[in-house]
């Protein structure tokens, strides 16, 4: 089975290299991960686990002010845009 780069053009039309205007095709989508179905309980739980312990590494050494409730002041400027 070939595997071609398909372009979608600005009037959403797709373009498949080697192909005729009028001309049939026949397209098989097959998803890119391994994924079939959701995750396992255990498996979320051990993610869920695992991104806690980082967060708590990661805010043990961070420096004021970026500990603060409230820094909206490090993320927008006196006019009220993002920085």
């Amino acid at each position: 089975m070939a595997t071609y780069q398909l372009t979608v053009d600005p009037d959403g039309r797709v373009a498949i290299p080697d192909t005729r205007p009028g001309e049939t095709i026949t397209i098989q989508v097959s998803p890119q991960s391994d994924l079939t179905g959701p995750i396992p309980e255990a498996e979320r739980a051990a993610i869920k686990a695992r991104v806690k312990r980082r967060a708590r590494k990661i805010r043990a050494q961070l420096p004021e002010p970026w500990l603060s409730a409230d820094h909206g002041d490090l993320l927008y400027g006196e006019d009220g845009l993002p920085r």
